[in-house]
C-alpha cells in the first residue's frame, strides 16, 4: 500500500473546459470594450496583475485599483501637463518630479497603494510613443475601471457561493 495521501489532481478535461470558457469571456470582453471604444490593455494589464501576481486576493484589489490609477496618472502626466501648459518642458518636470515622488513613497514603504501595479504601469507606459496621449488617459481610466469592477463582483459572488456552501455543510456555522 503506499503512503501517500490521496490528494485530487486537476481534471485534464475539467481544466481545458475552464481554459476555453475563461479565453472566450475575455474575448468578448475585449469584443465589447472595443465596440464601445475603450482600449483593451488596461483591461488586460490589471486582469494579468489581479489573476497571477496578486493570486484574486481579495485584499489586494483596492489597493490594486488605487495604485493602478496613481500608475496611468503618473504615466499621463506628461502629456497632459504640456497640453494644459503649452510646454513641453514643463511637462517633463512635473512628469520626472512625480516619478521622483512615487519611487521615494515605495522605498519609504509605508504608501501600500505604491505597489507593483502602480510600478508595471509606470514601467510599461513610461516611453510607449503615441500610448500615452491626453486624449486616451480617460478611456483607459474607464478601462481600467471595468476591469476592477469585474474583480470585484467575481469576488463577491465566490464569497456568496462559500456562504452558501458553508451553510448547507451540516455541523459548520460561519463565523
Amino acid at each position: 500500500m503506499s503512503s501517500e495521501t490521496n490528494t485530487q489532481k486537476p481534471n485534464i478535461f475539467k481544466s481545458f473546459a475552464t481554459a476555453v470558457i475563461a479565453i472566450a469571456v475575455i474575448a468578448v470582453i475585449m469584443a465589447g470594450l472595443g465596440l464601445v471604444g475603450l482600449p483593451t490593455w488596461p483591461y488586460i494589464f490589471f486582469l494579468f496583475y489581479f489573476t497571477t501576481i496578486a493570486n484574486m486576493a481579495k485584499e489586494k484589489l483596492w489597493i490594486a485599483a488605487i495604485g493602478g490609477v496613481i500608475g496611468l496618472s503618473v504615466s499621463f502626466s506628461q502629456g497632459i501637463v504640456t497640453l494644459f501648459t503649452r510646454s513641453e518642458t514643463t511637462g517633463f518636470i512635473v512628469f520626472l518630479v512625480l516619478v521622483i515622488l512615487l519611487v521615494t513613497l515605495l522605498l519609504e514603504g509605508r504608501w501600500k497603494v505604491i505597489d507593483p501595479f502602480c510600478l508595471l504601469l509606470l514601467t510599461c507606459l513610461t516611453n510607449i510613443t503615441g500610448l500615452t496621449q491626453p486624449v486616451a488617459y480617460l478611456p483607459a481610466m474607464a478601462s481600467l475601471a471595468l476591469s476592477v469592477l469585474t474583480f470585484a463582483a467575481i469576488i463577491a459572488l465566490t464569497e456568496r457561493s462559500a456562504a452558501k456552501k458553508m451553510d448547507t455543510v451540516p455541523g459548520k456555522e460561519r463565523q
